[in-house]
């Protein structure tokens, strides 16, 4: 979940969607899919990264697990 703090971090602060992907090696596609949860969950930047990674796993999950 740090990554995704990380990810949210450099989009806040204007980083482009084309840079953090290479950056971080995610498709821009799922990168996003998180900018778009983050912006639809109407949490400040503080708020989102004082979160628990169970909360954010939480908030950013697509409903499906990965655990079979």
């Amino acid at each position: 979940m740090t990554k995704l703090k990380n990810l949210l971090r450099c989009y806040a602060s204007g980083m482009g969607i084309r840079s953090i992907s290479s950056t971080f090696h995610i498709s821009r596609n799922t990168l996003r899919k998180y900018v778009r949860k983050f912006q639809e969950s109407g949490l400040s930047m503080e708020q989102i990264l004082s979160l628990s990674d169970d909360k954010l796993a939480d908030l950013f999950s697509d409903g499906h697990s990965r655990n079979r």
